[in-house]
């Protein structure tokens, strides 16, 4: 990779714009976790075939992706069982 010279003879930068220019790369690496994070939720929403409210209360307490997926579809078939009750009982 080629660098310009003025790149290479820039004075060096003071503690205070290290300072900021770590705490902005911190705040984009969280930005762009969160938004990961939330696709994530969207796919686990999608392959448990639940609403996002409820994968991603499965996303945030569990570990794995894989128990995240197990527990899911047992939220998903209780949610099941309980829309065959309200329909037997007429509400």
């Amino acid at each position: 990779m080629e660098h310009d010279e003025e790149e290479w003879e820039a004075e060096p930068l003071s503690l205070q714009e290290q300072g900021d220019r770590l705490e902005a790369a911190v705040g984009e690496c969280i930005h762009a976790w969160c938004r990961l994070e939330h696709a994530l939720v969207g796919v686990l929403s999608w392959a448990l075939n639940v609403p996002e409210h409820k994968a991603g209360v499965i996303f945030s307490a569990v570990q794995s992706f894989a128990v995240k997926l197990m527990r899911g579809g047992k939220l998903s078939a209780a949610d099941s069982r309980c829309q065959i009750r309200r329909r037997s009982a007429g509400t």
